[in-house]
């Protein structure tokens, strides 16, 4: 398919779920599946603060952690998917209610399904050096970009807690963040 073929299948769907029969569908498919939408007024950020304020603050850190750098497209896609990992890979809540069992659900797992930081390393020995030099350049910028929301995000945490609204003390079987410091990023 090409791209007006792309672009007229696309207008004919939108057609189709802007009409008044496309809108009752999508409304009772929502309300029989108990989904509900919560929009925010044009133009005021302010009403959704939190996820707002994490947008900026992954916004800024991305721009110090890139620098003076000089990266290809290619490169700075390949850091940004690598920060959105980063990103997806913070913990929400406990998958289960057993104090063994360390493993959290992660925006990840509900965007994609399964943990965003699972990967494959392959073997970089037979790759030309330019090109693994060029690798270690984007690793550095998405390992300074872990250092930085790591200790920025959980600084927030920490203060929203604390200032905002009162919480009772940890026990055993909660989930609690630890911070190493050192600790390869997204682990």
């Amino acid at each position: 398919m090409n791209f007006v073929g792309t672009s007229n299948k696309l207008s004919e769907l939108s057609s189709s779920i802007f009409s008044e029969n496309g809108k009752q569908l999508v409304t009772s498919t929502c309300s029989s599946k108990g989904i509900q939408f919560h929009f925010i007024p044009p133009k005021a950020p302010h009403f959704r603060g939190l996820w707002e304020a994490a947008v900026k603050s992954a916004r800024q850190l991305l721009i110090r952690s890139v620098g003076s750098a000089s990266l290809t497209y290619e490169e700075l896609e390949t850091v940004v998917i690598e920060i959105e990992a980063i990103l997806n890979s913070r913990p929400l809540t406990p998958m289960t209610n057993d104090p063994s069992d360390i493993s959290f659900l992660t925006p990840g797992h509900l965007l994609i399904g399964e943990d965003p930081t699972a990967q494959v390393d392959t073997e970089a020995s037979s790759k030309k050096l330019s090109l693994l030099s060029r690798w270690e350049l984007v690793s550095q910028v998405k390992h300074e970009f872990w250092k930085r929301w790591s200790n920025e995000y959980l600084h927030e945490l920490q203060q929203r807690h604390k200032w905002k609204k009162s919480s009772p003390n940890i026990k055993p079987g909660d989930m609690i963040i630890i911070k190493k410091d050192n600790t390869p990023s997204m682990k």
